[in-house]
């Protein structure tokens, strides 16, 4: 074994390394204060850690977290919680037939080891077991990780502008 293992459901002692992790793996980097950070997070972080702990998954070694993944089991249901966010409501259309979503940050040192493929197989195991159609991400239609969502056999979905970037949804039906 590679001395890895996943754990489902958010340890709060676990979030200020999940912090870390985060802001590594942000291309947003500039913040007005530690205020402005931190709302940045929550932004992207508060749903799942408030509304879906049970869909929090991180991999670690030695208890200490490489990796994380927030899911999201019902993104028509969780649409209230996100609508600060221009770019949530953009792909709904796509919410029926892929109902369920996920970030995925993993620590730059340990990347391409396949440990975001581990946590997000171990998400996809789940929402099949829980019936969801399927599953779709969100991301910069030129973001590198598109390739890395399209080897875990997520197909491009759309395209669509949002605040001058360029986004792409990409999905998978089981």
């Amino acid at each position: 074994m590679d001395g890895f293992a996943i754990a489902a459901g958010l340890d709060v002692a676990s979030i200020p390394a999940l912090r870390e992790i985060f802001f590594l793996s942000s291309t947003t980097k500039d913040f007005a204060d530690g205020g402005e950070m931190e709302m940045f997070f929550n932004v992207w972080t508060s749903y799942y850690f408030e509304h879906e702990p049970e869909l929090v998954y991180t991999i670690s070694a030695n208890g200490s977290p490489g990796g994380y993944l927030t899911g999201c089991a019902d993104s028509a249901r969780a649409a209230p919680w996100f609508a600060r966010t221009e770019s949530y409501p953009l792909f709904s259309d796509w919410f029926h037939e892929y109902p369920a979503h996920f970030h995925i940050n993993v620590h730059p040192r340990l990347r391409g080891q396949g440990l975001g493929s581990r946590l997000a197989r171990r998400f996809f195991d789940d929402m099949k077991r829980r019936g969801a159609a399927g599953v779709h991400v969100v991301t910069a239609a030129d973001a590198r990780n598109t390739g890395f969502y399209q080897r875990l056999g997520l197909a491009p979905l759309a395209r669509r502008e949002c605040g001058g970037r360029r986004l792409a949804a990409l999905g998978q039906r089981w």
